[in-house]
């Protein structure tokens, strides 16, 4: 065979390779920052377009920016980053129709999920992220990441569907943010907060 038609053929068969194979990571997770990604059904996560390219039609556009904190739309899953001696903190929330409940997963393997939510009839959150952290009717949760490298993604609890709470469509858009292992001060009040309003009412029982 003709040398230079073998590099071709070995050309076109790695351009094809590459054209097929969707990206296996997704552009730098930086620490402090809330990404927006989206989920349907049991289908895995995905980030929000234009930053994710590769969302299939059947999500259609679920996500939408913040109105106060700022936030940015998370590019393709899955998300890595790699996290320093004293580990990160992954934090997790639904932010808009309340009722999804999130597995989370570190390399394929479930980490956690998020919690289970109170929900009134049709309730719709603030689609703030710090504001759904201190929010009884949205499901969050925090999840401690040891150092070392790390690839997460997120799929719609399969529970959800059968939990009574999850009163709205099958998906939506929803918030992660990574940062030291120590909450922030921030973090601390909010979640506070939400626990003094659970007490305050189990004290009017």
């Amino acid at each position: 065979m003709n040398s230079r038609f073998k590099w071709s053929a070995v050309a076109a068969t790695t351009i094809s390779l590459f054209t097929l194979c969707p990206a296996l990571s997704a552009g730098p997770i930086s620490t402090g920052i809330w990404y927006e990604f989206q989920t349907f059904e049991a289908l895995d996560g995905r980030g929000c377009p234009p930053a994710d390219t590769g969302v299939p039609p059947i999500f259609g556009s679920g996500c939408i920016p913040s109105g106060g904190t700022p936030t940015t739309f998370a590019d393709a899953p899955p998300y890595t980053f790699t996290a320093p001696p004293a580990g990160l903190a992954l934090t997790v929330t639904d932010a808009f129709d309340a009722g999804d409940i999130l597995d989370v997963f570190d390399f394929g393997a479930l980490i956690g999920t998020t919690s289970f939510s109170a929900v009134t009839p049709i309730y719709i959150g603030s689609g703030d992220p710090a504001f759904a952290l201190a929010d009884l009717h949205l499901s969050h949760g925090v999840f401690a990441l040891g150092s070392g490298d790390h690839s997460i993604t997120f799929r719609e609890n399969a529970a959800a569907g059968v939990d009574p709470s999850h009163i709205e469509g099958p998906g939506g858009a929803h918030y992660f943010r990574i940062s030291s292992a120590v909450p922030e001060p921030t973090s601390l009040l909010l979640l506070g907060a939400g626990l003094l309003v659970v007490g305050v009412r189990y004290g009017r029982r």
